[in-house]
């Protein structure tokens, strides 16, 4: 069986489309490499749905790094509430678990696919929960279940 390269380059489109946020223990999307506690992750995923930081995240890939561990590894180090972000794709974030309260009442982030480098600092004290959508149409016509 033959594919056509159209054929095979809208199956990499659809796998390779979703959502990316890279969560930093401080702000700035920065880490001090001399601070042990320190730590930034990134998650990824083609589903949207609504994600609480500090809890598994069924069907995320997750990464993170911290100062002289020795490079990327899994999420092992326990729970992280960013206070900045990173974004690919269309997310909402929220100061409260579970997406809770109305979408006024949580903040709005977008950012396009090719805007993966614009830091967004958050001033909440622990940044609680986020639904991202996988790709910017979905995030203009649909709201998370609250």
């Amino acid at each position: 069986m033959q594919f056509s390269l159209v054929t095979v380059i809208a199956a990499l489109s659809a796998t390779a489309s979703g959502w990316q946020i890279t969560a930093w223990s401080g702000r700035g999307c920065r880490i001090n490499v001399n601070a042990a506690d320190e730590v930034y992750r990134k998650l990824a995923s083609p589903s949207r749905g609504c994600y609480n930081f500090g809890q598994d995240m069924p069907g995320v890939s997750c990464s993170e790094v911290r100062p002289r561990a020795g490079g990327e590894q899994g999420c092992i180090s326990g729970e992280l509430f960013p206070r900045s972000v990173t974004v690919t794709g269309g997310c909402n974030f929220y100061g409260s678990p579970n997406c809770g309260g109305e979408t006024d009442e949580g903040l709005w982030v977008m950012s396009s696919h090719d805007d993966v480098d614009r830091c967004i600092d958050f001033d909440y004290s622990r940044l609680m929960s986020f639904f991202c959508y996988g790709d910017e149409a979905d995030a203009s016509v649909v709201e998370p279940a609250v």
